[in-house]
């Protein structure tokens, strides 16, 4: 696959060379998902959501993706006016 970006800012940015090995990987991965050879690129990996407004299909459907993919998601729950808490998890999750 050709070089990926680091952070994702605008679309625009993506070389298109790399958007299409991206769907052609989609498509391999979506033909063994429910086999027993689907691969498991994610394992050992943990994403942490943190999402500005809650919304419940895109909590699931991450969640999903993430299991499928061999990953594990952890879902803080930060109150109303716990900056403090938000800071510190940010300091936190990348060294794991």
């Amino acid at each position: 696959m050709s070089a990926h970006p680091h952070h994702l800012i605008d679309l625009f940015d993506l070389d298109r060379r790399f958007v299409l090995e991206l769907f052609d990987l989609a498509d391999r991965l979506r033909l063994k998902r429910k086999s027993r050879q689907a691969p498991k690129p994610l394992a050992g990996r943990t994403a942490a959501m943190v999402f500005h407004k809650p919304s419940l299909r895109t909590r699931v459907s991450f969640t999903v993706g993430m299991h499928e993919l061999g990953g594990d998601v952890d879902r803080p729950g930060f109150g109303r006016g716990e900056r403090r808490a938000g800071a510190r998890a940010r300091r936190t999750w990348p060294t794991y």
